[in-house]
């Protein structure tokens, strides 16, 4: 069966489909297109589905709107800074609390000079 005969076949029997996987391309598309503008629209128009976990993404959404918006501009992210933080964290757990912060500097500049 070909991809697009099979999703046509999904979006006839499950009621809500073809509307949400509309609702996904249009939400892919406001970060392609980095259109944070359109993102008001969009929360409308999906919690008008009133499907339950779509709803709660928009209510998340919501709450955090200017990191949402800030994610469709910027490509930059605080990954790099997340993955140090946990590095640190996973060397602090291995001194179990013994590390003082002189250990956990000479670990830190060993880890990332791999």
């Amino acid at each position: 069966m070909e991809e697009s005969t099979f999703i046509k076949s999904l979006c006839d029997k499950i009621p809500h489909l073809e509307k949400l996987r509309k609702r996904y391309f249009e939400y892919r598309n406001i970060f392609l297109s980095k259109l944070p503008d359109k993102l008001p629209t969009w929360l409308a128009s999906a919690k008008e589905l009133s499907i339950e976990g779509l709803t709660r993404l928009v209510g998340g959404i919501e709450r955090d709107m200017e990191a949402v918006k800030n994610a469709a501009i910027y490509k930059l992210t605080n990954g790099q800074v997340e993955g140090q933080v946990n590095k640190l964290k996973m060397i602090k757990r291995k001194g179990y609390g013994r590390a003082k912060l002189p250990f956990l500097e000479k670990q830190m500049m060993i880890l990332n000079e791999l």
